[in-house]
């Protein structure tokens, strides 16, 4: 029979899982009491360690190692892919962002904070002239001009100040006849 490695010939050396011996190891997770190398329990992981009470994934063999560390993934679910060294899902660089892309734009916020469409930011409410769309979380510009709420993008519920909701459109009359009227009346007087 085979004859198998039961202790390296340097003392800080691992016994790896392909009985060799090495300074860290090459697959699984070390055991310091024994000085050997262990399969991971994390399916798909190819190298881990263990932190506390649990074993987090160090290197998986071919997906992404998930943000938790905890499994390992054909996509990143939370945080932002990166390839190299080791492909991992990492944190995105946009405040309260939970996914975002290879470049940092973010895609998904995080629970209770919605998407601003156009500048791709994170905030817990939609500012004047945006609408929520509740099943996307996402902020949305209303397309009326003037227009401060909108329930649908082409639908306003409240104007801006200077505007008069009519019919779901903003008309600036408001600000039209309130400067003709200053005018006149420096005329008139």
């Amino acid at each position: 029979p085979p004859t198998k490695c039961i202790k390296c010939t340097t003392p800080t050396d691992y016994i790896n899982l392909d009985e060799t011996c090495s300074k860290i190891c090459k697959t699984g997770k070390a055991n310091i009491a024994t000085m050997t190398c262990e399969e991971c329990t994390i399916d798909g992981c190819g190298t881990c360690e263990t932190i506390g009470k649990g074993e987090q994934c160090t290197k998986c063999d071919t997906k992404y190692i998930a943000a938790d560390k905890h499994s390992c993934v054909d996509k990143c679910t939370s945080g932002k892919p990166v390839d190299t060294p080791i492909k991992k899902c990492d944190k995105c660089a946009t405040e309260n962002c939970d996914v975002c892309d290879k470049d940092d734009k973010c895609t998904k916020c995080n629970t209770k904070f919605n998407l601003v469409a156009d500048t791709l930011k994170c905030v817990n409410k939609c500012s004047e002239g945006y609408m929520t769309d509740e099943t996307t979380n996402k902020c949305i510009k209303c397309t009326v001009e003037g227009c401060a709420t909108c329930e649908k993008v082409d639908e306003c519920t409240a104007c801006m100040a200077e505007y008069k909701l009519e019919g779901g459109k903003c008309n600036g009359t408001n600000a039209v006849f309130a400067i003709m009227a200053i005018v006149v009346m420096a005329i008139l007087f």
